[in-house]
């Protein structure tokens, strides 16, 4: 594993620029060795997501004051396909998975995962506020980052070990805590827009969408955009 306290030139899908700014956010990566592995990469995303979620709300929930009524967090963390961690409807967090392959095999794995923890709304570049967040700017409180990356790490190895046990219960663990299943949205591919719902993902985590002409596909990578009814 590589943490570090700042990134002078961290990046997300597509190479886009990762604000970094240092002292407040969590920057880690998660180096993996599966070998031979008969579930598609892209459901390691997935399993890192789960971790980023469930160890953001397990902090929520044991944080003074941040906690919402009878165990509920009063703040609402879950993942965006195919990578993003949301708190409300803004961006928390990220997940950049990359891979080393030789034939059939996997040589390494880089997780790398990047989380706005105690960075405040007027230190975020005008080009990024509208529509990302932090804890901080979410409850108002700070958080301790080393403890957040702690519980991090020990959701991951859970889902990491299920990924291998049982995939098909990491796909429906993630669609169970996502917006984005069930949503009417619009996907941007290289090929174009297109406008339709979410339906799920299938084994390989590809998004299931259907269009507005009915016809159902499978997206392997796309920008996905949630919209409201009155979009529609």
């Amino acid at each position: 594993m590589v943490i570090a306290d700042s990134q002078e030139r961290g990046r997300g899908r597509h190479g886009r620029a990762w604000y970094s700014p240092p002292g407040v956010n969590i920057y880690m990566s998660i180096i993996l060795n599966p070998g031979t592995i008969t579930f598609h990469p892209a459901l390691v995303t997935l399993s890192a997501s789960l971790a980023a979620v469930n160890a953001v709300n397990s902090c929520l929930l044991s944080q003074s004051g941040a906690g919402g009524i009878a165990g509920v967090p009063s703040v609402e963390v879950w993942p965006k396909w195919p990578n993003d961690i949301y708190c409300n409807h803004r961006k928390l967090g990220g997940i950049l998975t990359e891979a080393s392959t030789a034939r059939e095999t996997i040589r390494f794995m880089v997780a790398g995962m990047g989380i706005n923890v105690n960075m405040r709304a007027d230190r975020i570049p005008p080009d990024f506020r509208v529509n990302t967040t932090s804890l901080y700017s979410e409850t108002g409180e700070p958080f301790d980052r080393g403890r957040v990356i702690v519980k991090i790490l020990e959701s991951f190895s859970r889902y990491y070990t299920l990924l291998f046990n049982d995939p098909a219960s990491v796909i429906a663990l993630w669609c169970k805590i996502s917006h984005t299943i069930n949503s009417y949205v619009k996907a941007i591919t290289p090929e174009g827009e297109m406008y339709g719902t979410a339906l799920g993902l299938d084994n390989r985590g590809f998004l299931r969408f259907r269009k507005e002409s009915g016809e159902e596909i499978c997206l392997s990578t796309a920008e996905i955009v949630h919209l409201r009814d009155h979009d529609r």
